[in-house]
């Protein structure tokens, strides 16, 4: 049985990467390669579209400026989080009422809003501001914590990102047809495929000749899944991870 990999919360670079290992790790058993070619060549095929997409926007001078207003934008926001959660435990219960409050607040968008693709992020961040703005409890809890102008410093590094980001699409006349992020879920679906192709062949099979391989593929999933759960748990660190997809 194959492990499934959580491929469409992998970030684009990671992805790249793991479909690039799982591809040598098919082509390179020689014993059933040939077997499922026909299913490894359009993943193949994929794997070059999306790389070279990718390539394209990580190296375009518009995609450092991103970039630049990306990570802004996520230690703002992260900043927030991590002073409220430091008031849950200040002596002082009207600190940790207003922490709570904020905490809540951003806990309805999910627990990794920096680690989503970039178009996601920046609505989520647009509606958590509006929150923060508009609603008499945060906003006073803001005040409590002293944190109002960190909520005005990201408002102004999303509106940033957005402005950067539609500028880059702008210009991008000589970009491939399709971006990194479109081409995602081609590639999810024909890695899926693959593996599927494998599974039935492996159950069916009486000799073992696909163990070897299945064992092989199980260990770099796990390896995979595992950086998004480490992922998740310290935050996301967007300096260190590629752009998102």
């Amino acid at each position: 049985m194959i492990t499934k990999a959580n491929t469409s919360r992998y970030l684009l670079g990671n992805l790249i990467n793991f479909i690039k290992n799982i591809i040598a790790i098919v082509s390179g058993n020689a014993i059933v390669a040939q077997e499922v070619k026909t299913f490894t060549d359009p993943l193949q095929a994929k794997h070059l579209q999306i790389d070279a997409a990718y390539a394209y926007q990580k190296d375009s001078p518009e995609s450092k400026v991103i970039e630049a207003s990306d990570v802004r934008r996520d230690a703002a926001f992260m900043g927030i989080k991590t002073v409220a959660n430091g008031f849950l435990l200040h002596f002082d219960e009207a600190k940790q009422l207003a922490a709570k409050a904020i905490l809540a607040c951003i806990a309805k968008y999910g627990k990794n809003v920096q680690a989503q693709s970039d178009t996601t992020e920046s609505t989520i961040l647009d509606k958590l501001v509006a929150d923060f703005e508009t609603n008499p409890i945060l906003i006073a809890a803001l005040a409590t914590l002293g944190i109002t102008s960190w909520v005005a410093e990201l408002k102004a590094a999303n509106v940033e990102f957005n402005t950067n980001f539609l500028e880059r699409n702008k210009k991008y006349t000589l970009k491939p047809k399709e971006s990194a992020s479109e081409l995602k879920p081609q590639v999810i679906k024909a890695y899926e495929a693959l593996m599927v192709q494998i599974s039935s062949r492996n159950n069916i099979d009486t000799t073992g000749k696909y163990t070897p391989m299945v064992n092989e593929l199980n260990a770099l999933i796990a390896q995979y899944n595992n950086k998004v759960t480490t992922t998740e748990i310290s935050g996301g660190n967007a300096a260190a991870t590629p752009p998102k997809g």
